[in-house]
């Protein structure tokens, strides 16, 4: 199986990273404050957005644990990216059929996270690039 190091591409690992970082802090912030989360959204339950927040953290560790080592499988790399595609289109989905039940704040919210793993997503499939 194919794998990246750091010295192949930097920017897979460091996108891989700040991926994380953004991960923990929305994965905090909704774990630990979840009912300000669903003021802000105006159309979502506590229980699913602290489920979500606990999810992400998760997610983030994977991210952090990977981030930190010298190299990566491609195939996992991969994996990410495509995952942070699938984040992409399920808020785009989400905003084009269930929009009227979010506040404005909450569809500026959900699509500004979907833009920054959007930026993320292209960081990382770049990275990958890069080191073939």
């Amino acid at each position: 199986m194919t794998t990246i190091t750091k010295s192949q591409t930097s920017l897979l690992f460091n996108a891989l990273l700040a991926n994380a970082i953004f991960s923990s802090i929305c994965g905090g912030v909704m774990s630990l404050a979840p009912g300000t989360v669903v003021n802000w959204l105006d159309g979502a339950r506590v229980a699913d957005i602290q489920s979500l927040g606990f999810g992400l953290l998760l997610f983030a560790g994977w991210l952090i644990f990977i981030s930190l080592r010298r190299s990566i499988k491609t195939l996992e790399a991969w994996a990410i990216v495509i995952g942070d595609f699938v984040w992409v289109l399920s808020s785009m989905l989400l905003l084009a059929t269930q929009s009227h039940q979010f506040s404005t704040l909450g569809i500026i919210l959900i699509a500004d996270v979907a833009v920054i793993v959007l930026v993320f997503a292209l960081f990382q499939a770049k990275g990958i690039r890069q080191s073939s």
